[in-house]
């Protein structure tokens, strides 16, 4: 009926999306807002309070009228069709913003319970701010890449693990090169200042992991490191050199090689991409040959005569616009 027509239209669309990215700007005041009254309540007006829980009100009727629209019109198939991600997705985004407007409503509850519950409801209040994840699934390009994130998710935990794989080994070679040091050497015991920098960086496993981290990752330069390492043995040093080297040009190309074949293969468009590009150019199709044939018709009587359409089987333009379709302008002569 009239009510599909609506939801599944193009113009419906763009006003959800538009409300989407207006309450994702809101959600943004509204933050700031919750800031602004713990460090500075003296500045926060009671019509600027207002304004925020009446442009809250307005945004949340929208989507719970918007859902309902489209379970008035699905029914039972809203939750099984083929984006029953999404609407999963929105019902409980929108269940979380009534939940977090009815909060707002009741009174403060008696001992820690009131603590315990505000955190809870600013956590509802992040979860919505995911409403604007819906607008991907207008975009195609945004949608590619969002999928080829969700896609390099797996490549990105095997990563960390190699990653830390080499950095554990080579924090065993350095720390056991400092102990050797300190085992054999007395200038730190009379001087423990010297060893300072040494035991902060790498006196631990997980000392020299994280060293090796802040040092491939940009968190600090490899120089202070390895300052701290030259006053042990030269092979110590060398041994820290030839990690930065091996991490830096050798595992982290590799990374990067593997999320950019990863990034190819998740970037091809899915289905619902190329059943949207195809419904585009078929309805662009349809709308050139509309007004081709409005401009045929001579007479304006909105059919086309014998004579006016056999003038139009001669137009070379129909017959080239009609064999990029596919379609023979001789079989419409034949008619």
């Amino acid at each position: 009926g009239r009510v599909a027509r609506l939801i599944s239209g193009s113009a419906w669309e763009t006003l959800v999306s538009l409300f989407i990215l207006l309450n994702a700007l809101f959600m943004a005041m509204v933050v700031d807002q919750s800031i602004t009254t713990l460090t500075s309540p003296e500045s926060v007006s009671l019509e600027a309070d207002r304004w925020l829980f009446v442009s809250e009100t307005f945004f949340l009727v929208f989507f719970v009228i918007e859902l309902g629209l489209r379970v008035f019109v699905h029914r039972l198939y809203f939750f099984v069709n083929r984006e029953y991600f999404w609407n999963m997705f929105d019902c409980i985004i929108v269940t979380l913003s009534v939940v977090d407007a009815f909060s707002q409503m009741l009174p403060s509850l008696p001992g820690g319970w009131n603590a315990t519950f505000m955190r809870c409801v600013r956590v509802l209040r992040l979860v919505r701010s995911l409403r604007v994840v819906r607008v991907i699934k207008y975009a195609g390009a945004l949608r590619r890449m969002l999928l080829s994130l969700i896609g390099s998710l797996v490549p990105l935990f095997w990563s960390l693990v190699l990653l830390w794989a080499v950095f554990y080994l080579f924090s065993l070679a350095i720390v056991q090169g400092v102990a050797n040091y300190l085992s054999t050497s007395d200038e730190w015991e009379s001087n423990p200042s010297l060893a300072e920098p040494m035991l902060s960086r790498f006196g631990s496993v997980s000392q020299a992991m994280l060293s090796f981290y802040k040092a491939t990752c940009g968190g600090t330069g490899w120089g202070s490191f390895f300052d701290a390492l030259a006053q042990t043995t030269p092979t110590t040093a060398f041994v820290f050199l030839a990690a930065v080297s091996f991490i830096q040009i050798a595992v982290f190309n590799i990374m990067t090689g593997v999320f950019v074949e990863n990034a190819f293969k998740n970037a091809q468009p899915d289905h619902h991409s190329l059943a949207l590009e195809q419904r585009r150019l078929h309805m662009n199709e349809a709308q050139e040959l509309i007004a081709f044939f409005k401009s045929a018709d001579k007479d304006g009587g909105g059919t086309l005569s014998l004579k006016e359409f056999s003038e139009l089987c001669r137009d070379p333009y129909l017959s080239d616009m009609l064999e990029v379709m596919g379609l023979d302008i001789k079989d419409g002569a034949l008619l």
